[in-house]
């Protein structure tokens, strides 16, 4: 019997290039252009900027057979509510009864919370408006007493002025 047990990856993509915190979704299309019934298995791997691995998706939960000369398009989820920066996912699919094959890819993304970092952007410019009032008022009280002492009055005391001859 001819048996040729072939899978192709057509595509692997996310649904976006940048994520605010919320799903990753990982699209990839598989072709069948053997003539034997696959079911292909594996998983995807995310790893963040340093190479650490954060967390790894199963490929095709459900167990999709394809046929030969068969497309499918599958999906697999990812919640990055705790990701920040750019993570790396690498998909890695396994197939075939009689032969093994290996379907390999990888796919760059980034996760920027953007709820977050406008809560620390305003956060921030509260802080810098506080600080610039307070620096502000120091400043301020600093040049009075300065002033004060240039006039002739002591520190801390009150000035005494008299009206001019013919205000009273």
């Amino acid at each position: 019997a001819d048996i040729k047990e072939s899978l192709q990856l057509n595509k692997f993509v996310t649904d976006g290039f940048f994520f605010s915190g919320d799903d990753v979704l990982f699209n990839y299309q598989l072709e069948n252009i053997g003539n034997q019934e696959l079911k292909p298995k594996g998983e995807i791997r995310i790893y963040d900027r340093k190479g650490r691995e954060v967390a790894s998706i199963p490929v095709n939960a459900d167990g999709k057979s394809l046929t030969p000369d068969q497309q499918a398009q599958l999906a697999s989820a990812w919640s990055s509510a705790q990701g920040f920066g750019k993570f790396k996912a690498f998909l890695n699919i396994d197939y075939g009864n009689n032969q093994s094959g290996k379907l390999q890819d990888t796919v760059f993304f980034w996760v920027i919370p953007w709820q977050q970092l406008l809560a620390i952007l305003v956060i921030s410019i509260i802080a810098i408006i506080v600080s610039a009032l307070y620096f502000h008022r120091w400043l301020e009280h600093r040049h009075i007493q300065r002033f004060a002492l240039t006039m002739g009055v002591p520190a801390g005391g009150a000035a005494v002025m008299q009206a001019p001859p013919g205000m009273v």
